[in-house]
This record gives structure tokens, C-alpha cells and sequence, in this order.
């Protein structure tokens, strides 16, 4: 049993604010203390401090970022240029020496922004697909391999753009990574 001292100790601990600057409507509440069982199985995470995603990558918007399932990078989608010169890019924020790099998306294939964004258990690959609902166009399962910076349509249907009229329109969206062998599978 764990005296008054120790219990005020430890909620304590697990209680401490992030800088106001930096503090979000989650750091408001502070956690309920960890029962001893739940401590004792590993199964306890504390957040000792918050911060945006924004002034982690010094950007001032990271749409569709996502961390790394091993915690070593972000990963968020960027574009460069104005209406039809508009690139697409996955950037990527390394924390072991805050490189932050951004990766051109091939043009002419990929249309407008990713649906989201989705890491490989192994933290190798991004899988992404253009945005069926929102914007019309026709998707593909794209996928990004951090190692060599490249870009692969896993489901290419020889349509890009506008889905509507597309006979051979095959809209596939929402991958998501099978942790038990690195598949993917995803909606059709």
C-alpha cells in the first residue's frame, strides 16, 4: 500500500503541464493516477508534456500528419505552387537530428491532397490514396518507401482525375497495414 506522501508524489509526476504557449484542450484534465496492476503490466503511458505538431516541424500547417509507428519521424502532406503547377509532397521530420525534407509526389498521377496518411508497422512505408469523397477523383493505393524517397500506384487503373464518367474506374481508398505480415488492405 502506498502512503498519502507517495500517492500525491505520483499524481504529481504524472500531472505535469506543458508550456502554456504550447498547452492543448487535452492537457487541461489532468490523468487519473495508474493503478498498481496497470503499472506493474507496462500498459501505462504518462504524458508529461504537449506540443503541437505545427511547432514541433517549425510549419505553420501539417495536414495529415502522422507519426511513425517506431516514434522516428512525421510524416504530413505539403504542396507547392499555385492552381495547375501544384505539386504534391509527402515531408517527412526526422527526430533524431530534426531534419525536416519533403518529397515530390509524381506529377500527372497524383491529383490534389492524400485521404490520409497511413505508416507501415515496420516504419518503411506510407501508404495514401487521392480523395475519392471529397474531391471526385479517382483513387489508387499509393505507396512512398522512406529509404529511397520513392513513389509506387500499387492499383493503377489508367484513370486519373475526375472518377465520374470513368467506366474503368476502380476507387480504391482507406488502406490500412496488416501488423501480422505488412499487407494491405483496404476499401474497393
Amino acid at each position: 500500500e502506498a502512503t498519502e506522501t507517495e500517492e500525491a508524489a505520483a499524481a504529481e509526476a504524472t500531472a505535469t503541464e506543458a508550456p502554456a504557449e504550447e498547452a492543448t484542450a487535452a492537457d487541461t484534465t489532468a490523468p487519473e493516477a495508474p493503478t498498481e496492476e496497470a503499472a506493474a503490466s507496462g500498459g501505462v503511458v504518462v504524458v508529461e508534456s504537449g506540443r503541437q505538431v505545427t511547432n514541433v516541424v517549425n510549419e505553420s500547417d501539417v495536414p495529415f500528419a502522422a507519426i511513425s509507428p517506431d516514434g522516428s519521424f512525421i510524416a504530413w502532406f505539403a504542396q507547392t505552387g499555385r492552381r495547375s503547377d501544384r505539386t504534391g509532397q509527402i515531408c517527412l521530420f526526422t527526430f533524431a537530428n530534426a531534419d525536416k525534407t519533403c518529397h515530390d509526389m509524381p506529377t500527372g498521377e497524383f491529383r490534389d491532397w492524400p485521404y490520409q496518411l497511413q505508416w507501415s508497422p515496420d516504419s518503411t512505408m506510407i501508404a495514401f490514396t487521392e480523395n475519392p469523397i471529397q474531391l471526385g477523383n479517382d483513387s489508387d493505393i499509393w505507396v512512398f518507401t522512406v529509404a529511397d524517397s520513392t513513389f509506387q500506384d500499387l492499383t493503377d487503373d489508367g484513370v486519373t482525375g475526375s472518377w465520374r464518367g470513368q467506366a474503368d474506374a476502380l476507387i480504391d481508398y482507406l488502406p490500412a497495414w496488416n501488423p501480422a505480415d505488412g499487407s494491405i488492405v483496404f476499401w474497393r
